[in-house]
């Protein structure tokens, strides 16, 4: 009955349509919901739902969606749960992802980190790198019962195979301190570096303080400077700070004081200790003043 309700009133907005009637941006913008589009979006998920219920397999994870994001629906996580859960048992990999995630944050169940992890794991041995990359963190930064270093590293490396920057990152930094592998800085250095080169901030502060120590690498300042200003440039807070202590003390960089308290002051915003050292240890605080007195006096 209702199904023929809904074909009737489709119907007749189709002909609506096409006499001419249109939705406006002002009826909109009261708040009025656009029929022909609700009636588009039913349409479309009456259709996905006789396909799930089919047993279709990414039509499932489709439904699954709907239900999380409240398309043409009411939200419904626990039947997106459901139907994600029916979509990975049939090897929907998108699904299995989905699936983990609502584990991992208790989206419309109870959290369940092991849980997670088995979808997760689930994902990984299909090739997905995203699953195996978030694996990698699990067991690299999760609750205590599920950390292993040894089965980290082996996923990140699979996940790095397939140009994962987190995954490469994270590869290098279980190189650097020698967990799940044997330590190796310059095999970190050289991963920091490709993870750099494909724009990952956290991976270029890491190749900067490289240059900068000598760590894996040979001691360039000039090298230093390039990944750390890429990184600044990216919104990295730690890399603001060290380069506002060089500029502001002029040690192995041309001396720069206003540029030192601009990038001081950014890191002191994103909450960097470093930063406030360096505000006060350079008196950054009266070049900063210095700086909006001759901005109001450009304003005359």
């Amino acid at each position: 009955m209702i199904r023929k309700l809904f074909l009737s009133f489709l119907f007749l907005l189709i002909n609506l349509q096409a006499e001419g009637f249109v939705w406006t941006e002002d009826m909109r913008a009261k708040g009025l919901r656009d029929p022909f589009a609700l009636a588009l979006q039913y349409s479309e998920f009456e259709k996905v739902k006789n396909s799930a219920e089919d047993g279709n397999a990414q039509d499932q994870y489709k439904l699954a969606t709907y239900y999380f994001q409240g398309f043409a629906t009411d939200v419904n996580f626990k039947k997106a749960a459901q139907w994600y859960e029916k979509a990975a048992k049939l090897g929907n990999v998108e699904a299995m992802v989905a699936l983990a995630r609502m584990n991992e944050i208790g989206h419309g169940m109870r959290k369940n980190v092991y849980e997670a992890y088995r979808w997760y794991k689930e994902a990984a041995q299909k090739n997905d790198a995203r699953a195996a990359s978030i694996l990698g963190d699990m067991l690299t930064f999760g609750p205590r019962g599920v950390r292993d270093a040894e089965e980290a590293f082996h996923w990140y490396r699979k996940a790095a195979s397939k140009d994962n920057a987190n995954s490469i990152r994270n590869l290098g930094m279980l190189y650097a301190m020698g967990k799940g592998t044997k330590k190796d800085l310059k095999k970190a250095t050289l991963l920091f570096l490709k993870a750099a080169k494909l724009g990952d901030a956290k991976s270029q502060y890491n190749l900067g303080v490289s240059y900068l120590k000598g760590w894996g690498a040979t001691k360039n300042i000039d090298k230093a400077i390039k990944w750390l200003t890429r990184a600044s440039d990216q919104g990295h807070g730690e890399a603001k700070c060290i380069l506002a202590n060089r500029y502001a003390s002029g040690d192995g960089i041309e001396l720069d004081r206003y540029y030192a308290a601009q990038l001081a002051d950014e890191g002191n915003k994103l909450g960097s200790k470093f930063c406030k050292e360096v505000w006060m240890k350079y008196r950054l605080y009266e070049v900063k003043e210095n700086m909006k007195i001759m901005q109001e006096g450009s304003n005359y």
